[in-house]
């Protein structure tokens, strides 16, 4: 049986498995480079993966992940460039750290 070599074509069929932000970031990726046949499945009834939002009260609750760490990765790329990046300004130097508790002697 001749086994078939797709090396550098862009017409193939792509499935990725799961459409959480590494689902969705791998498809958009393909897209970018030039895949047109890309199916993302998922076996929840919503997409997001471990991210996943709900109305509670009038505001949301966050119930999976919620951060992004570092700017250099392709889900922070992803997720900026859809405008859904809050920056957090919190300043660690700030925090209530009692000093005094550093010295173990």
């Amino acid at each position: 049986m001749e086994k078939a070599n797709h090396v550098g074509r862009k017409d193939v069929k792509v499935v990725i498995i799961g459409c959480g932000m590494s689902g969705v970031a791998a498809a958009h990726q393909l897209l970018e480079e030039g895949f047109s046949d890309v199916t993302i499945v998922e076996a929840l009834d919503r997409p997001g993966g471990r991210i996943h939002t709900i109305r509670h009260g009038s505001s949301f609750l966050e119930l999976g992940a919620q951060w992004i760490h570092g700017a250099d990765n392709p889900v922070y790329r992803l997720a900026n460039a859809y405008s859904q990046v809050a920056i957090d300004n919190h300043d660690s130097t700030h925090d209530n750290h009692d000093s005094s508790l550093d010295n173990h002697d």
